[in-house]
């Protein structure tokens, strides 16, 4: 799993915005020319042939790999828009309903909970408001039933997303999370990473490649269930250094930690806040004394830098804290 895989959520939305941008164009070209033959309603005609220019536009974005929340907030309110006019047209109102029961789960399919559930509240009044405004009102089993058949789709898909979205992101979690320790994994190190890049603050960061010296003769010495225990106790004493939840372990006895800090005397000084931390851990394990220390090494995150490149260049100063006698911080120079 790579941390793409973490935004499967989006991926889906954006093969359904792609299946529905390349049906819709279709669609209203076909309604469009349907209803300019019969003479009548040639604003829906233009609205229905605009709307299939716009969906034709959509869909190049997906193919693009373009599109943007905000494009699809517009193509579905746009959709909406166009429903709404068609209702308000009366007497096409008759087969015109289906389509505005289609609101609420598309809107949720598309758009997630927050804006799915404004977008079907708004959607739910605007038709109701529609409906007081013609001068024949529906017939009130027309009504009640409309009204009824929304409401039931509007629940079903508002609890169907919120189960789905509480679903994935417990999934996300334990993907992201050593079991061990309990702190972050080299999938969420990609991810956070990335996500910070994409921004262009990934600049504002440094890296910190710590390794817990000797652990193998730790583990030789008193076992591998001594061994879990140092990482368990490293691991939670970091933590609580932190202000956010970016230490990450990446390996058998090697940590990361991101700090959002650009001074590199500021970078030093939290390391050797680190790893004065841990010299001073008492860790007892069958009572007796586990002496831990760790050797760091720091490296400032650059603008347009690979994790790939940052690792390597963080692992050369960790080598040089290593050779220069461990328990000990090295920044990385060129």
């Amino acid at each position: 799993m790579n941390s793409l895989d973490l935004n499967s959520t989006e991926k889906l939305r954006d093969r359904v915005v792609l299946g529905m941008s390349a049906t819709m164009f279709f669609v209203a070209i076909y309604l469009s020319y349907a209803v300019f033959t019969t003479g009548k309603y040639l604003l829906l005609a233009s609205f229905e042939l605009g709307y299939a220019i716009f969906s034709g536009f959509i869909f190049w974005k997906c193919i693009k790999r373009k599109l943007t929340q905000n494009k699809k907030i517009i193509y579905i309110y746009s959709l909406i828009t166009l429903i709404i006019y068609a209702v308000y047209l009366g007497k096409l109102q008759g087969f015109i309903l289906g389509w505005v029961l289609f609101i609420p789960t598309l809107s949720y399919l598309l758009l997630g909970n927050k804006f799915g559930f404004s977008t079907s509240l708004i959607s739910f009044l605007l038709t109701i408001l529609t409906f007081s405004l013609q001068v024949t009102l529906p017939a009130s089993y027309v009504w009640s039933n409309f009204i009824l058949c929304f409401l039931c789709i509007w629940v079903v898909s508002h609890f169907y997303e919120s189960a789905r979205s509480a679903s994935e992101k417990a999934m996300r979690s334990l993907a992201m999370k050593d079991n061990l320790t309990q702190c972050n994994n080299r999938l969420a190190l990609n991810h956070h990473y990335e996500k910070y890049r994409l921004r262009d603050s990934i600049s504002n960061f440094h890296l910190l490649l710590l390794d817990i010296d000797y652990f193998k003769l730790v583990n030789d010495t008193y076992g591998h269930e001594a061994g879990d225990l140092v990482l368990q106790k490293v691991a939670h004493e970091i933590t609580i250094l932190l202000d956010d939840n970016h230490l990450y372990r990446i390996g058998g006895e090697e940590f990361c930690i991101m700090i959002s800090q650009d001074s590199k005397f500021k970078a030093i000084e939290f390391a050797e806040s680190v790893r004065v931390t841990i010299e001073n851990l008492q860790i007892q394990f069958n009572n007796q004394y586990i002496p831990t220390t760790v050797s760091i090494g720091i490296e400032k995150i650059q603008t347009n830098s690979q994790l790939s490149e940052t690792l390597r260049h963080a692992d050369i100063a960790l080598y040089q804290a290593k050779r220069d006698g461990r328990n000990n911080v090295k920044y990385y120079t060129d």
